[in-house]
């Protein structure tokens, strides 16, 4: 709210962080393993009397001073033009708390220029002891600012104690800064190793080009093992909330973390490649890929622990688009727009696209791009009506805890729907379509209790429906939430003082209203009831899960006194018109020796297809555009349940209709 964000649609979403982060920090992590790397190797040239390994040693020293001084201080650069424009607030929160950590850092990195610097140009002007000594400074210089800028990058995803006290010592040294600088310790010296592969290919003796591979291999291998062991403290060492998101519940940290998984074991074997098998046919190219491997090990780490803090961009203090939690009530209560100092001059929500597009910018591009490479918004929304749109941004932060709750008055977060909706996507959203009765004609027939003419009998005969208005989900191809299934009752007493209640020597029937009896014909309940729930062979047409159709006869409950029949498969679609959700059922009691009629009465079994599933996921209605869940919503609701927890439901369902369909040919 303090300060404009780079507004931004198609390179939104972090991209620029992302890929600027990523490769500065691999060079970043390779000046401080390098470092180590160049001075051991050149004192192993030393002692073995080796010019050959004495002049790669210096030849692969201008590599390191080309990446690590030059690139890696123009990308050291970028990230803080980046983050400065995509995320201000916590770039300001950094600098101020961390103001002596950062001028610390920048006398560590002056000290790694000079050094490095010294050193590159001091092969032939400096003593062989003096050299060594100004490596081992580069070293440490570089190591001190790893210590530093750690403590940042940990508080980030950690802060501790200090969201209470806001003191430097309890940010600096947080939960996870001793761990995650033992893991980026090690992972530097892998690094080191990795680039030490590309350089070594040009030596031209075999024996010393396959003793530096070989070295090199060493400088992958050994610290690796330490590294992923350091890893296993640092995952441990988590709060138990950033634990549970890293761990246990977001499913981007479970990709990285499966990318980490598969690309770690790949990148030994290829160090251990190159050291056995082809020490004296090594080649760039492989060496190289073999880098890229690091490189893919390094990314899914960083990406693993950016996803593990969301929503925050500074766990508990600031969230990814720069809002504060504890300003959000104030928000919400005054408007994200009149809260933001930078809104253009006379913008009202009531001009819902400009003033979506403004609340876009301010709570989501930070995050998410328009039609871009990374978070892009429009597949994410493509599925989504208005209202579904409007409940979603009204979940976020509860339902939806991976993104940051909407801050803003109801009608800023209709406006920013509808700049989605309609002006991202193009959809004009009419809403729902209300179903509309239509009037039937009835007739009340004259009663008097005394007179058989005019519906006179000695029996009362009492008809109900316990459900009320029976929700059933008709996307039987993928699942089943409530299956075709009403229930009726009935009683018949015998007037008299007192009344009793009939229940020996009548038969009670029920049948469903004309356009009703088929209701196989209007659902695919009955295709896939079987494998929904495991029987040994698909039901009846017609019958429903009680063995009862839409016509039969009421038995005698187990309580007594009253007649039912159970879970009658009725659906709202019938013969003649495309929606109806009260069919009347007629219930007729009957002398069980005679058949002689003793009373009747009708009941009504509502049963609706209603529910909105596609206003969150998508497809049309299913039937007469009021009414069903379409196969397209179904199969939605089960590949975000698949995306949310890690099941494999759509692959089942595909697989299940598959071998309906195999049988059936």
């Amino acid at each position: 709210m303090e300060y404009p964000i780079w507004h931004l649609t198609t390179f939104g979403g972090g991209f620029f962080i992302a890929l600027i982060a990523t490769v500065h920090v691999f060079v970043a992590q390779f000046a401080v393993g390098g470092g180590l790397f160049l001075v051991l190797t050149e004192q192993y040239a030393y002692k073995r009397q080796s010019p050959a390994v004495a002049d790669y040693v210096k030849r692969h020293s201008l590599l390191f001073l080309l990446l690590s001084m030059v690139f890696g201080a123009l990308t050291g650069v970028a990230i803080w033009f980046t983050i400065a424009l995509l995320s201000p607030q916590g770039t300001i929160t950094l600098i101020h708390n961390f103001v002596f950590a950062w001028a610390s850092e920048w006398v560590f990195f002056l000290g790694e220029i000079v050094a490095l610097l010294v050193y590159y140009y001091g092969w032939t002007r400096l003593s062989r002891r003096d050299h060594v000594i100004v490596g081992w400074l580069y070293f440490l210089f570089a190591w001190g600012s790893l210590f530093l800028i750690n403590g940042i990058i940990a508080f980030m995803l950690t802060p501790g104690e200090w969201i209470t006290t806001g003191g430097f010592w309890d940010g600096f040294f947080n939960p996870t800064f001793w761990p995650q600088l033992v893991f980026r310790t090690f992972l530097s010296f892998t690094i080191a190793g990795l680039f030490g592969f590309v350089t070594a290919t040009r030596i031209q003796d075999d024996d010393e080009r396959m003793r530096l591979v070989r070295l090199c291999s060493l400088w992958t291998i050994l610290p690796f093992v330490l590294m992923v062991a350091s890893g296993w403290w640092y995952i441990t060492g988590l709060p138990e909330p950033q634990f549970t998101i890293a761990i246990e519940r977001s499913r981007r940290v479970a990709q990285f973390l499966r990318d980490f998984v598969v690309l770690s074991p790949i990148l030994v074997l290829g160090a251990l490649l190159l050291a056995v098998r082809l020490p004296r046919k090594v080649s760039f190219p492989l060496a190289l890929v073999v880098l890229l491997l690091g490189l893919g090990v390094s990314g899914s780490f960083e990406f693993m622990r950016e996803a593990a803090r969301k929503p925050f961009v500074i766990y508990g203090y600031a969230w990814s688009n720069s809002l504060e939690p504890s300003r959000l009530a104030e928000i919400n209560e005054q408007g994200a727009i009149a809260s933001s100092k930078w809104a253009p001059p006379g913008l009202k929500v009531e001009d819902q696209l400009a003033a979506g597009e403004f609340l876009f910018q301010l709570e989501c591009a930070s995050c998410h791009s328009i039609g871009g490479p990374m978070n892009d918004i429009l597949p994410r929304t493509a599925k989504y009506p208005l209202v579904g749109m409007d409940s979603l941004l009204n979940g976020l932060g509860r339902i939806n805890r991976s993104m940051p709750p909407f801050a803003g008055t109801v009608e800023e977060r209709v406006a920013l729907a509808t700049y989605i909706v309609e002006g991202l996507h193009g959809k004009k959203d009419t809403g729902n379509i209300p179903f509309e009765a239509v009037d039937l004609p009835y007739d009340i027939p004259p009663f008097n209790p005394a007179d058989p003419d005019k519906g006179g009998s000695q029996y009362v005969l009492l008809g109900w429906n316990n459900l009320g208005m029976h929700c059933i989900s008709d996307s039987n191809r993928n699942w089943v939430l409530l299956p075709p299934a009403n229930d009726i009752f009935a009683q018949l007493v015998l007037r008299g003082d007192p009344p009793s209640v009939v229940t020996e020597g009548v038969v009670m029937e029920y049948a469903v209203e004309k356009g009703f009896e088929t209701p196989q014909n209007h659902t695919d309940f009955w295709q896939y009831a079987h494998i929904i729930f495991g029987m040994d062979k698909p039901l009846p047409e017609g019958i429903g899960l009680a063995g009862n159709g839409v016509n039969g006869v009421l038995k005698p409950a187990e309580n007594g006194g009253i007649f039912e029949a159970k879970l009658i498969p009725v659906v709202p679609y019938p013969d003649d018109r495309p929606f109806n959700p009260y069919p009347l059922f007629t219930i007729t009691a009957k002398d069980e020796k005679t058949g002689a009629v003793l009373a009747q009465t009708r009941v009504v079994a509502p049963t609706s297809t209603e529910m909105g599933c596609k206003n969150c996921h998508g497809g049309p209605w299913k039937e007469g555009n009021l009414a069903g869940i379409s196969n397209e919503t179904g199969y939605d609701v089960l590949t975000t349940h698949d995306r949310m927890s890690g099941t494999d439901l759509a692959k089942r369902a595909d697989a299940c209709d598959a071998n309906r369909r195999a049988i059936l040919l």
